[in-house]
């Protein structure tokens, strides 16, 4: 799979990664919320004001599908080198695991304890990203 060069190509994924929490379909659902509330390193954008959040795993490479990620397996390392070189470094705070927290359990009963490392992607005002769906 190629990587990423650009933001949009992590909007792009980013909105695929929403349509699989969103999905009717069983399999869709369950493969997005195991990656979720499983994945050691996020990202973190806004929908409609609301922090919402990505595995970097699956936003790091071009045009990704739940298929195209399934058939492949990459160390942490090279997620985390694509996107400091894109977004920027990555962060960790009390208030982000918190939100993170709240979030993830909207969509399991439990998450495991992880420590996990977070980017915040911007818009092209330099502005906290926030899409509609």
């Amino acid at each position: 799979m190629t990587a990423v060069r650009k933001r949009d190509d992590i909007v792009d994924n980013v909105k695929v990664f929403e349509g699989y929490l969103k999905s009717s379909k069983k399999a869709e659902k369950d493969f997005a919320v195991k990656l979720l509330i499983e994945a050691p390193a996020l990202v973190v954008y806004k929908v409609d004001g609301v922090n919402h959040f990505a595995p970097s795993s699956f936003v790091a490479y071009k045009n990704n599908s739940m298929e195209d990620y399934l058939k492949t397996e990459d160390e942490l390392r090279e997620i985390a080198g694509i996107m400091t070189k894109i977004v920027g470094l990555a962060f960790t705070n009390s208030t982000i695991v918190e939100k993170f927290g709240e979030y993830a359990s909207g969509y399991a009963k439990s998450v495991p304890t992880v420590d996990r490392q977070y980017w915040r992607i911007k818009d092209e005002r330099r502005k906290n990203l926030d899409i509609s769906l």
